[in-house]
């Protein structure tokens, strides 16, 4: 019976796969870890517009040529706009469309 009290004894082959298994596991965890942090969460909002709105807005959509824009795109941009007018200027403007 020999070998019994003597213990199995590990070569260096496999402290480098323990150590490729380690990096590899640690990477994972570090990847893991630096996932990116999700971008802003947009919610539906429903809003009622004419048929001539609408039109205009898948319009405006189809204007870049480099891109695509879609309708929310249009909306963002004309609240963008509007939001850099003078008070007088915004009250004007929305009595016209009211």
């Amino acid at each position: 019976m020999s070998g019994l009290g003597r213990g199995l004894k590990r070569d260096e082959g496999d402290r480098q796969r323990d150590a490729q298994a380690e990096d590899f596991i640690h990477g994972a965890r570090q990847r893991v870890n630096l996932k990116p942090p999700k971008k802003r969460v947009y919610k539906t909002y429903t809003f009622s517009l004419t048929e001539a709105v609408s039109a205009d807005i898948d319009r405006l959509s189809c204007a870049p040529s480099d891109f695509r824009s879609s309708r929310s795109d249009v909306v963002k941009a004309a609240i963008h706009r509007l939001l850099e007018l003078p008070k007088d200027q915004l009250v004007d403007l929305l009595r016209q469309v009211k």
